[in-house]
């Protein structure tokens, strides 16, 4: 007991002295993570709920000793370092930036402070709120390492600490699959300095066997010693003290071999980060990477769970007792045939299953919103927030598909569409709530609100196929494709002519492939965003590799890139697409300075426009508003382009006065007819090369 009176009164005693010491002029490490880092002895129960539980970064403070913390001169250089870990249990890389933890951690921040990163524990969680995707988790990765350096900080990456769970031939084997690796990856993208603190905690621990490990470092307790845990508790995952000071020296030992970031310091306010290299796949590199998904061969007829085509009876138990089948049989196709299906709610999509609807197959949905709740997570005009359901819904779903030659109508013309009259206050106080960075847990719309759901929202997915089906009368945005990545979208149909019915919108998303689509939209056809504002630019999950080919343009505008992208869109490709009937804009660039982020490495090649009213629009300040923030829009690559008649601009490029659109390149452009040829305003290194506005001059005239 004395021991233990000791441990904590080494806690108490740091945590008096944090304050007092962070007043000096000193270096701080944080630590964020997960419970394997936790620092338990803050909670004033320790001793009674949780001993003798420790994170490995409750004991850390130890190694900033003076004797210790000479071995890191060449890390820190500093005769004082001050510990403040924020790690906490059960928290992912997406759950601890949602929480807003992330962002209490980035502004305290200072030039000079480290920050050592270890998560994966949880982002492999089967638990919704945790689970991350190691794509995703890549993402938040990277996130976390580029806004420490953006405040002269050092980020340090871990692999995620063994657990002792798996073994094989007397030895721990890695037991986070292919989150290790994803760590190492970013390290190596981003040249950031890293600890394999996986493989190194396996190795060290291998020889005290699986039992004697338990015992010793684990949480493997027998009833009666503790007084947190009287019945015991077999938990091969968390730490005893003995444990946490094993791990905390594989991490002090680890830190021994780095070496600070070159031109980092310590005490300067004027330190800038380091840039990371950029480097985009090419076309056939992505779509080399996108794959359309398979399913089992195995068919779950919507008749044989009461569906019925009749138009009047209530079809969603039935879908729900198919996709619950789907997911009971491991997958397969779920099959409509002709008739009409009404739906009074949502659709909620199962991993592994395909919805086929057979040509003469139509859902149609019911107008009551009470239909769609309770509320699910999704996003609005690019904020994350909690809304009725979308109509059709997958969220963290694999190997998902919509086909078939039926039709998806989302019944909202007289309905849905009157509440955008109505959606004003909700929209600001969603923004507001953005800009404030208010957790996402607690932004909930749904009744008493008037944000209108999107028709098919796939939210953090992957491998994605929708193909063939036409869609109509959409209460929002047709289909939002929301932090997910390989997908594929083809020979789809629209006719969907309600405020707002966006066609496609990719929103932090990646590697999207989305060809010979028949388009007639009362809004963009293809609007590729990433979020907007504050969360957006935090975020930082940039929308790239969008591959666009074989398209009919007709609605609004054609291809849009904005105006909510403030995470950034990089590396699109437009090509081989036509004009089937009115575009108000062809090419559409757009963001304000609320956005901020960047847009880059963006190629249109081989497009046909008829009459549109701007041929090319590159705009920073969309709205005429927004301030602090503004884009950085360069290398847009403009190819072999013909237009019939721009009835106001042939090529409209405007930027900002401090922050100038640039490297924007046209080849071989003609535009028939145009009223304003070019409008160059805060934009350089405009490059024309065979370009052709107005029609084409002869040879000079002589005097005979």
């Amino acid at each position: 007991m004395k021991n233990i009176k000791f441990l904590a009164l080494v806690g108490l005693l740091f945590l008096l002295g944090f304050t007092a010491e962070k007043e000096r002029n000193t270096v701080t490490l944080f630590l964020i993570g997960d419970s394997t880092m936790q620092d338990y002895a803050r909670h004033s129960d320790y001793m009674e709920k949780r001993f003798p539980m420790t994170g490995w970064g409750q004991v850390f403070p130890a190694y900033m000793a003076p004797d210790s913390l000479a071995k890191l001169s060449q890390l820190v250089g500093m005769d004082a370092v001050v510990v403040d870990n924020r790690s906490i249990g059960g928290r992912s890389t997406r759950s601890f930036f949602q929480e807003g933890r992330w962002r209490s951690v980035y502004e305290d921040l200072k030039p000079g402070d480290l920050v050592v990163i270890q998560f994966g524990h949880n982002d492999q969680s089967t638990k919704g709120e945790r689970f991350v995707s190691v794509e995703g988790y890549k993402e938040f990765l990277r996130l976390y390492v580029t806004q420490a350096r953006q405040k002269g900080a050092m980020p340090i990456l871990l692999t995620p600490v063994t657990n002792n769970h798996k073994w094989a031939d007397g030895a721990l084997q890695n037991a986070h699959g292919d989150y290790p690796d994803a760590v190492k990856e970013v390290a190596a993208e981003l040249q950031v300095a890293l600890i394999d603190l996986n493989q190194l905690s396996m190795k060290a621990f291998s020889r005290y066997g699986k039992e004697q490990l338990g015992a010793r470092f684990f949480m493997n307790l027998d009833a009666g010693k503790y007084v947190a845990y009287p019945d015991g508790l077999d938990d091969n995952t968390h730490f005893q003290t003995e444990g946490a000071k094993a791990v905390a020296q594989l991490v002090f030992e680890g830190m021994q071999s780095l070496r600070r970031e070159p031109g980092m310091v310590h005490v300067s306010t004027t330190t800038k980060p380091r840039p990371a290299a950029t480097k985009f796949d090419t076309k056939e590199e992505i779509l080399a990477r996108i794959v359309a998904p398979t399913f089992p061969d195995k068919d779950f007829f919507i008749s044989e769970y009461g569906g019925a085509g009749d138009g009047t009876t209530d079809n969603k138990p039935a879908f729900d007792q198919a996709m619950q089948a789907s997911e009971e049989a491991g997958g397969g196709r779920i099959i409509v045939p002709a008739g009409n299906y009404l739906l009074k709610g949502p659709m909620h999509f199962v991993s592994n299953t395909e919805l086929h609807l057979e040509e003469g197959a139509r859902l149609f949905f019911s107008s009551d919103p009470a239909h769609y709740l309770p509320v699910v997570a999704t996003s609005w005009e690019g904020t994350l927030l909690y809304n009725y359901s979308p109509f059709i819904y997958a969220y963290q779903c694999e190997n998902v598909a919509i086909t078939g030659k039926g039709t998806i109508d989302g019944e909202a013309s007289e309905t849905w569409q009157l509440w955008r009259d109505k959606q004003k206050d909700s929209q600001l106080l969603s923004r507001e709530m953005n800009n404030n960075a208010v957790p996402v847990a607690e932004r909930i719309f749904g009744e008493g609100h008037y944000l209108r759901p999107h028709l098919i929202q796939f939210y953090d997915c992957k491998n994605i196929l929708v193909e063939d089906v036409l869609i109509e009368d959409s209460p929002f945005w047709c289909v939002h494709l929301l932090m997910s990545q390989n997908v594929t979208v083809r020979g789809v149909r629209f006719d969907a002519h309600n405020k707002n019915n966006d066609g496609i919108d990719p929103e932090y998303s990646q590697d999207v492939l989305i060809e010979n689509v028949a388009f007639n939209n009362g809004d963009d056809n293809v609007a590729i965003k990433a979020g907007r504002d504050l969360e957006g630019r935090t975020l930082g999950l940039s929308t790239k590799n969008i591959i666009v080919r074989n398209c009919k343009l007709k609605g609004l505008h054609g291809i849009v890139i904005g105006s909510e992208m403030a995470a950034g869109v990089h590396n699109v490709f437009v090509e081989d697409c036509e004009a089937s009937g009115y575009l108000k804009r062809g090419l559409y660039i757009k963001s304000n300075p609320d956005r901020g982020g960047e847009i880059s490495h963006i190629y249109f090649k081989n497009v046909k426009l008829d009459q549109v009213e701007d041929a090319f629009f590159i705009t920073s300040f969309y709205h005429q508003q927004g301030e602090g923030h503004v884009t950085h829009i360069h290398d847009i690559f403009v190819e072999d382009i013909y237009c019939r008649e721009a009835t106001a601009g042939g090529i409209v490029v405007h930027g900002f006065p401090e922050l100038k659109v640039h490297d924007i390149y046209f080849r071989n452009v003609t535009i028939e007819k145009a009223e304003v040829a070019f409008d160059l305003r805060d934009a350089r290194n405009i490059v024309l090369e065979d370009v052709s506005i107005g029609g084409q001059a002869g040879p000079p005239s002589w005097v005979q």
